[in-house]
C-alpha cells in the first residue's frame, strides 16, 4: 500500500479529481489494464499490474488510512517531496500499528 499512495495524490492532482477516492478508482483501474492513462510519468506500470490482486484486496484499507491521515498526508503531497511523503506515510503506519497493539493490551 504505501508504494503507490504518493502516486495515488499525484493521479487527483494530475486529473484535478473531486476526492481521492475517485484518484483511487482512476489508479486502480490503470492498475488492473496495466495502462498509463491517468497516472504519474515513471511509475513502473508492469509492476503495478502484477500487484494489482492485492491492491484490489487492500482498496478498503488503503480508503480508511488516507480518510485517518489525510491531512498530514496531504501536507506532505504538498511539499512534492516524495522521500518526506514516503517518510509521513511511514509514520502514520507506525502510529496506527501502535494504536492497534495498546487496544490489545486493554483488551
Amino acid at each position: 500500500m504505501n508504494t503507490y499512495l504518493y502516486d495515488i495524490f499525484q493521479t487527483s492532482a494530475k486529473n484535478s479529481c473531486s476526492d481521492l477516492t475517485v484518484a483511487l478508482a482512476m489508479f486502480l483501474s490503470d492498475a488492473r489494464e496495466g495502462r498509463q492513462q491517468y497516472g504519474p510519468d515513471g511509475l513502473d506500470y508492469a509492476a503495478l499490474h502484477q500487484d494489482y490482486p492485492q491492491l484490489d484486496r487492500e482498496e478498503a484499507q488503503i480508503r480508511r488510512f488516507i480518510g485517518r491521515h489525510y491531512e498530514a498526508l496531504t501536507k506532505a503531497y504538498q511539499t512534492r517531496d516524495r522521500a518526506l511523503f514516503d517518510q509521513t506515510a511511514a509514520q502514520c503506519q507506525a502510529d496506527d500499528l501502535a494504536l492497534a497493539q495498546a487496544e490489545e493490551t486493554k483488551a
